[in-house]
């Protein structure tokens, strides 16, 4: 019987997330791990396109620039001090993120305003709305997916690896690398197994309803890597990102 199958009764929040993990796992392993991103990423990081190194640090910024509309209304998180707090600290370190990621893409000679002014892929926009949706109206579940996130039991970050293997400028992968090491210093990749130690009951209805919505967020997330690959993996090659790299709206006169 596998953990998707297993009968659901009233468990610990601890047993809960460790469960919750296996099937996520499990989904993860035909979709994410396999996708073209990925597959490129660990098996030939040096064939992969600069563009798709370039455009992974900008979707990443669009991400973390917009970190306020989903780890926000998760922090009035209801009736739990001890998860609020653990919430409220992970916010706090949180902040500010983006900048580093502006680093990088200043090292490609991008502006900060140009970056800011640019807008991220279809494709990240329904990650982001995804998680300001669960963290306002299922915080449970947008609780459980923040150690995915976040990098739960990755030792090293396998992109800047990618990137360091790929021979990019050290201004481009210093400050991500800055990033990866204040999130595993921090311990960011084990935060859903932290809330969710401090829960002391996941009701069997909870726990039915947040395993419904996980085939939709491993969908997301799935989406958000393939549609980078697509995206920047079909541009010229280059030292530095070229024209037509950032997306932007047209101002109208």
């Amino acid at each position: 019987m596998t953990p998707a199958d297993a009968p659901l009764k009233a468990r610990s929040g601890r047993e809960f997330i460790l469960g919750f993990e296996e099937v996520m796992d499990a989904l993860m392993e035909t979709s994410v791990q396999c996708n073209r991103f990925w597959t490129a990423i660990r098996e030939s990081p040096e064939t992969v396109p600069r563009p798709v190194y370039f455009g992974m640090c900008l979707e990443n910024f669009h991400i973390l620039a917009r970190e306020p509309l989903f780890d926000g209304p998760v922090l009035a998180f209801s009736g739990n001090h001890a998860v609020r707090t653990t919430l409220n600290r992970f916010y706090a370190e949180e902040l500010g993120h983006d900048k580093l990621l502006l680093s990088s893409l200043a090292a490609l000679g991008l502006t900060e305003d140009e970056v800011r002014h640019s807008i991220p892929l279809p494709t990240t926009w329904a990650l982001i709305d995804g998680l300001a949706y669960w963290s306002r109206f299922e915080p449970l579940f947008f609780a459980a997916t923040l150690g995915i996130l976040e990098g739960r039991e990755v030792a090293e970050d396998a992109f800047v690896g990618a990137a360091r293997r790929r021979q990019l400028s050290k201004g481009f992968v210093d400050p991500m690398m800055a990033h990866a090491r204040i999130n595993a210093v921090g311990r960011h990749g084990e935060l859903s197994r932290e809330v969710f130690g401090a829960i002391e009951v996941v009701t069997a209805a909870e726990q039915a309803r947040l395993r419904e919505l996980l085939p939709l967020f491993v969908a997301l997330y799935d989406d958000f890597y393939t549609g980078i690959w697509h995206h920047y993996a079909a541009m010229d090659d280059g030292e530095r990102p070229l024209p037509g790299f950032l997306r932007q709206l047209e101002v109208l006169a």
